[in-house]
């Protein structure tokens, strides 16, 4: 008998144009099925399809293509089990459930029409353990959709959180209802019930007893896969660790039903008690419905957050606002790092949610005084301050503020020399959390030379420039501060360069987390060696743990958002470059990285509004940038948005690459010197991923001046450079071309591979 191989709970690729999409058939999808349906970028893939963006040029509007896997043109009684499915699953009309509309044939291979839901799947949301407040949320919103799916007589039978979309506007919407089921209704017996060319229909972890032993299901079945989500969710964890279904099935029945309380301490016993109940190996001792596990929810929300909204528990909302100085630069300076020190230290506070600074300073660019920008921040108290010199003696004024009343209800006043700044800072936001009532996590702080070199290294580095002496100095003076190293070792970091300038920086950031394994930017830190390096997949573990940390940091979003783009799952990243950007609209990167996204999916006016809307955080990147969506897909309104863009005060220097695209994007020749003088620009030296980026550049330029053979050889560099662009590969216009040859085709399958295992690191 062939051994099932488990199938992973959520894996996500994306492409557009023609390419190979079932992997488990290798079938070959066109661009455009049946005549309808344009296929506008791939959304994911699992164990039962690829979904796809597709335009429905009958209706005129976007919706979701299913490819089914292993599904035959020729496999009429198949097909026909499916039809019925979508009969059933037609009937649920419900905010929580995606529509199905229906199910066609072509090209040898069947496929659903589906709605598109914009959002990011609930695997990719619940990075950490979830507030018991929200899991409930969560799971009141799954009980509505399978309560509405039950009474049409339609069950899931592969509910779990990468089949569970969070929307824009803050639903919660099921996918691929009936899709499982009419799988195992297909087999003739038990035991090949849960195969289908030797894979398991469905994600073993999540399914109930009887579907792993290929017993008849009902509604019970989708109650045990709630448990599971809801135990996750809690967690962070699955109940049971196996994933292969026999050790699964085995553990299940040698082990108890396990209790989220033994992980997560403080989840309501109510709570606790209802997962566990939904858990039951007996059907018999489940809950017997999705809306009496509704109400049991209800009855658990007055039990259901451990920091209830009213009490000692309280969450509290704070803000530190912009501290008033002394006009000269260094006092300015000075405040301004005093102002993120008592914001990270506040931070590390599981009581307190505290404002981020890019949404502090982008507010107050609009707010004339700080009682309105801590209302428009939404804070229930507000740090506000004033620093001043006095003989070389620095002396803050700090108070905690009550925004309803905008009374002080803290003060503080303190002499200190400005080499304790860090300490005084460290001091502030204890004696804050102390009026608050709040526990606070102690660091202890560098302190003299170290600290003035620290906090004007660290504000160099936020804006840009090189702060990278004053870090290494400060290091050298305390070397056991871990925020110092973690700064360090992003600074080093940015500059990408040697192999052996990256050893050191790398040295420098497994120092950080070894110093305090905690902090979020040693995390990253570590996360962007491991990239330059070429070890991606490393990186996204970091990546993943540092958002753990700190879903508020702009830099690990931007970069999961990047990752995400670049390994397949579009949707997914450019939701969290959204987030990102949600917090600040001045994160370059991910400002290119969207836009970057939004044209390889072909759309191309929104990757130029995209860029227009952060164009101020660009800079002269906003030239380059826009030239190479106007080199990809060219119209004569990109040409003219690069050509303005090109225009002086752009600097000169770059002009005659600017205008070497143009030339190239309007298909005329260029000389075999300018060419090689362009294309020489992209050396590939430097780390693994600039190299590679260096070479796809190269690559791009020879595809646009028609050098096919020159390009399909560069590719060949790529596979050497742990290389994972998968949507480059699938998307960029100009490899169009060279879609029949070898290199490409060997090129992509190592990159979907290496692709495939960096999203299972990033969601797993």
């Amino acid at each position: 008998m062939v051994e099932p191989k488990t199938i992973r709970e959520d894996e996500a690729t994306s492409t557009s144009g023609l390419t190979v999409v079932d992997r488990q058939s290798d079938l070959a999808v066109p661009h455009a099925i049946a005549g309808r349906y344009e296929l506008r970028g791939m959304l994911g893939a699992g164990g039962m399809g690829t979904v796809f963006a597709a335009f429905d040029r009958d209706l005129g509007e976007t919706i979701a293509l299913k490819v089914l896997s292993g599904i035959r043109e020729g496999n009429a009684p198949l097909l026909e089990l499916f039809r019925q499915e979508v009969r059933l699953a037609r009937r649920v009309t419900h905010p929580n459930v995606a529509r199905v509309f229906d199910i066609g044939v072509a090209n040898d291979f069947a496929f659903l029409t589906m709605e598109l839901v914009e959002g990011e799947s609930l695997s990719f949301v619940a990075y950490s353990p979830l507030d018991s407040a929200r899991v409930i949320e969560i799971g009141l919103a799954l009980c509505d959709a399978l309560a509405a799916a039950h009474d049409a007589g339609v069950l899931h039978c592969d509910l779990k959180p990468a089949n569970v979309i969070c929307t824009h506007d803050g639903r919660y919407v099921v996918t691929d209802f009936g899709i499982a089921r009419a799988m195992r209704l297909s087999s003739r017996d038990a035991e090949t019930t849960l195969r289908l060319d030797g894979q398991i229909i469905g994600t073993p972890p999540f399914m109930s007893p009887e579907q792993l032993a290929g017993e008849p299901l009902d509604e019970r079945t989708d109650i045990f896969a709630i448990g599971v989500t809801l135990f996750r969710l809690l967690t962070g964890k699955l109940p049971w660790a196996e994933t292969v279904a026999q050790e699964l099935h085995a553990a299940r029945f040698t082990r108890p039903v396990p209790d989220p309380r033994t992980i997560i301490e403080d989840v309501p016993a109510p709570l606790a008690d209802l997962v566990r109940r939904c858990l039951a190996l007996r059907r018999e001792d489940r809950v017997a419905s999705a809306r009496q596990l509704a109400e049991a929810l209800r009855g658990a929300v007055s039990a259901g957050s451990r920091r209830p909204i009213a009490a000692p528990g309280e969450r509290v909302p704070i803000a530190v606002l912009p501290f008033e100085s002394d006009e000269n630069a260094a006092d300015r300076s000075l405040a301004a790092g005093l102002v993120d020190e008592i914001g990270e230290h506040l931070a590390a506070s599981a009581e307190l949610v505290v404002r981020h600074r890019a949404a502090v300073a982008r507010t107050a660019e609009t707010t004339s005084s700080a009682p309105a920008l801590a209302r428009a921040l939404r804070a229930d108290y507000a740090v506000t301050g004033e620093l001043s010199r006095v003989e070389g003696r620095l002396h803050l004024e700090l108070r905690l503020v009550s925004v309803a009343r905008w009374r002080a209800v803290f003060a503080l006043d303190l002499d200190f020399e400005p080499a304790d700044l860090l300490a005084i800072a460290q001091r502030a936001a204890r004696l804050v959390t102390i009026a608050l009532e709040r526990p606070t996590r102690e660091r202890a702080p560098a302190s003299g030379e170290a600290a003035d070199l620290f906090l004007r290294g660290r504000s160099m580095y936020r804006a840009f420039e090189d702060g990278t002496p004053l870090l290494e100095r400060a290091h050298a003076l305390a070397p056991d501060d871990a925020r110092i190293a973690a700064t360090y070792a992003l600074a080093l970091a940015r500059r990408e360069s040697a192999a052996d300038s990256l050893a050191h920086a790398r040295a420098v950031a497994e120092r950080a987390v070894e110093l305090d394994p905690n902090l979020s930017d040693a995390r990253l830190a570590l996360a962007l060696l491991h990239l330059y390096d070429g070890e991606a997949r490393a990186a996204a573990i970091a990546l993943r743990r540092a958002h753990a940390l700190d879903a508020s940091n702009l830099d690990v979003l931007t970069w999961i958002g990047r990752l995400l783009i670049e390994v397949g799952a579009l949707q997914e990243g450019v939701a969290k470059l959204d987030r990102a950007l949600a917090l600040s609209p001045d994160v370059a990167a991910a400002v290119e990285a969207k836009a970057r996204a939004l044209s390889l999916l072909g759309r191309t006016s929104e990757a130029v509004a995209a860029l227009h809307q952060g164009r101020a955080a660009l800079g002269s990147i906003f030239t380059y940038a826009m030239s190479r969506v106007h080199l990809w897909r060219p119209t004569p309104e990109t040409e003219a948005e690069v050509v303005a863009a090109a225009a002086p005060p752009f600097r000169a220097a770059g002009r005659p690459f600017i205008d070497f695209t143009l030339t190239l994007a309007r298909g005329e020749a260029v000389t075999d010197e300018d060419l090689a003088s362009q294309a020489g620009q992209f050396s590939g030296k430097g780390s693994p991923r600039r190299a590679a980026f260096d070479v796809q550049r190269r690559i791009e330029l020879l595809a646009a001046a028609h050098r096919f053979d020159e390009a399909a050889a560069a590719l060949e560099q790529l596979d050497d450079q742990s290389f994972i662009d998968l949507s480059w590969i699938d998307g960029c216009p100009l490899l169009v071309p060279l879609r029949e040859s070898p290199a490409l085709a060997q090129l992509r399958r190592a990159t979907a591979a290496r692709a495939a295992r960096v999203r299972d690191a990033l969601t797993s």
